[in-house]
């Protein structure tokens, strides 16, 4: 668990506790799109960071792209 410093609107820090969660996304279009599909699984969310990002190519030139990041979540 993580624990995130957030200052509300009269000064004050609030402490929240999130929870990293790592999900994977696979798409055959775009790096981008595997990542949309990793985020959908995680539904909410407050950061996500990126761990690893890979693409492959098949004998018949078709490209496969695969990403694993950690979401945040409450």
């Amino acid at each position: 668990m993580m624990a995130k410093d957030i200052v509300d609107i009269t000064g004050r820090r609030n402490m929240i506790e999130l929870k990293a969660k790592r999900y994977t996304g696979h798409s055959k279009k775009s790096i981008s799109d595997a990542i949309q599909n990793a985020l959908k699984k995680a539904d909410v969310y407050h950061y996500f960071e990126i761990i690893e990002a890979q693409s492959s190519r098949t004998a018949y030139n078709r490209t496969n792209y695969q990403v694993l990041l950690a979401a945040l979540i409450r």
